[in-house]
């Protein structure tokens, strides 16, 4: 029966995800090769995907001399293959490590990949890698989004960055919106799972911004 489950850490980020259950029979041959090498690790599955690990510790690490981008780099490579769908003839899911944070009380750190394809990170398509830091280093819990990579190659761009700025400036429904930042291209899931190029970007009005800032410097009120 479908579920939801959501989590955070030390308000680092959220993850908020809907899994489903999945047959073992829907289980790719690198996933159960993982889940059979380690006792006790659970995949909770996103259709054939999987979308998260846990219940035991998936990977450790005593060793002084290796540093903890290092220790989670070689997880990463060892293991992306069992995190996304299998699609015969596409190519293997690729990673790219976008961030990592130590957590104030130095107890976790928190690591995020983004999927890549042709050259591109995904929107929203991610793996969450938390690590308990210590004498000995655990991975124990492993949160995926990831999308299933495409059998033929991506539509030619359809847009410049100043023409998708230029139409979304434009369009009344963000009529307020009076600064835009630089646009980041990206690959974009529609509706219906096909992937095609875009541009990413974020605006603001800049009269509302300083309005609340005042706000906040007056009475103690948090810009929103």
């Amino acid at each position: 029966m479908p579920r939801f489950w959501a989590f955070r850490f030390h308000l680092v980020f959220a993850i908020v995800f809907f899994v489903s259950a999945g047959s073992a029979s829907a289980i790719k041959p690198e996933t159960r090769l993982l889940l059979d090498d380690t006792p006790g690790l659970k995949a909770m599955m996103r259709g054939e995907a999987v979308g998260a690990l846990y219940g035991a510790v998936i990977a450790s690490d005593s060793d002084p001399q290796t540093s903890t981008d290092d220790f989670v780099s070689s997880f990463v490579g060892q293991c992306c293959a069992a995190f996304g769908a299998e699609v015969a003839g596409a190519p293997p899911v690729q990673l790219s490590l976008v961030s990592n944070q130590v957590q104030p009380s130095g107890k976790f750190a928190f690591y995020k990949y983004a999927q890549i394809i042709e050259g591109l990170p995904v929107h929203d398509a991610n793996v969450l890698i938390p690590v308990l830091l210590g004498p000995t280093e655990k991975i124990g819990y492993v949160a995926v989004e990831l999308v299933e990579p495409p059998l033929t190659a991506l539509p030619a761009d359809q847009l410049s960055a100043a023409e998708a700025v230029a139409i979304v400036a434009e369009d009344s429904l963000y009529g307020a919106l009076t600064t835009f930042g630089t646009p980041l291209k990206v690959v974009f899931q529609k509706a219906g799972g096909t992937l095609h190029r875009a541009w990413r970007f974020h605006g603001h009005n800049a009269m509302e911004a300083r309005h609340q800032l005042r706000q906040y410097r007056r009475h103690g009120k948090r810009p929103l």
